[in-house]
């Protein structure tokens, strides 16, 4: 579980971050999205309009 969790994480990260290289917009079709862990209940990471919101910790 904590393999996939990071994994999908990860991919997540890097997409925003290229978007942010080629400087793309953030697709509408996520904007304002905040992704929650159903099973743990933690928040993933959130899109909005200018960005990405997300916690990196040392696991």
């Amino acid at each position: 579980m904590l393999k996939k969790k990071s994994t999908v994480i990860t991919i997540l990260l890097a997409l925003v971050a290229m978007a942010g290289q080629t400087q793309v917009s953030i697709p509408e079709s996520i904007v304002d999205t905040y992704w929650r862990n159903e099973v743990t209940g933690d928040w993933e990471i959130g899109f909005t309009e200018s960005g990405a919101i997300y916690n990196v910790s040392s696991t």
